[in-house]
């Protein structure tokens, strides 16, 4: 993950943790911005499991996913002449619409660079929310080595979906209202959907299950699942309660 000097991040266990302080920061800079989604009881889980069975439902977001949240805390972290130039970013779908919707929020220009493969449906959203797309490649990584060209040459700051301190900061804010919704959780797991979704693990567990080491904080990929390579998918994590 791309740091800077701030000490906001240390390394544990070859995983990258976010400071508590500037995850709850992030909260606050996204709060009015961004939803807090919904944690519900699922009664076919608990019963299936004998556990009390939470979902946090991301997929209620404003842009329909987590995205948003790591998007937004990037763009309020800009400065002046940043924001004046415009950002880039490259994406199958949920973090263009991420960074499109968050450019519009506070009257950025932004470019969102996509694989030819990509949904109509959320390049249409993209669209929607006032960005320029522009197709190119036929996988993501090419496709993201194509934003970082033209961010370059275009002087556009690059929104990574992924290895930034300030994406995966506003990512974690997940951990901070799961603290407030629910006492006594056991497990916490969540749905591996994207590239590099385990900056976003590390950010929550150092909010939310770094707090009582007595919990545990799981991520699974779901086997052949699609999203895992074209970015796609429902975004939830489950919680789980008496499970241990």
């Amino acid at each position: 993950m791309e740091t800077d000097s701030r000490g906001v991040a240390r390394v544990v266990g070859g995983a990258t943790l976010l400071s508590r302080e500037f995850i709850e920061s992030a909260h606050v800079a996204i709060r009015p911005h961004v939803r807090e989604t919904p944690l519900e009881p699922s009664p076919y889980l608990t019963e299936l499991t004998g556990a009390e069975v939470f979902l946090k439902l991301e997929n209620y977001q404003v842009t329909g996913s987590f995205k948003a949240r790591g998007a937004m805390h990037k763009l309020t972290r800009l400065d002046a002449e940043a924001r004046g130039r415009g950002v880039i970013c490259a994406s199958s779908g949920n973090h263009g619409a991420a960074v499109a919707y968050g450019a519009q929020k506070l009257g950025l220009a932004s470019t969102v660079c996509v694989p030819e493969y990509a949904s109509s449906t959320k390049v249409d959203v993209i669209r929607r929310f006032g960005a320029e797309v522009q197709f190119f490649g036929d996988d993501c990584v090419k496709t993201e080595g194509y934003a970082r060209k033209v961010g370059q040459e275009r002087g556009l700051t690059y929104v990574s979906p992924y290895n930034d301190v300030d994406v995966a900061a506003g990512q974690g804010t997940i951990g901070v209202e799961l603290s407030a919704q629910l006492d006594g959780m056991d497990v916490v797991f969540i749905a591996l959907g994207g590239r590099r979704v385990d900056r976003w693990r590390g950010s929550i567990s150092e909010c939310d299950v770094g707090k009582d080491r007595d919990r545990r904080l799981l991520s699974r990929k779901v086997a052949g699942d699609a999203c895992m390579s074209r970015g796609g998918g429902n975004h939830r994590c489950s919680v789980w309660r008496n499970a241990l």
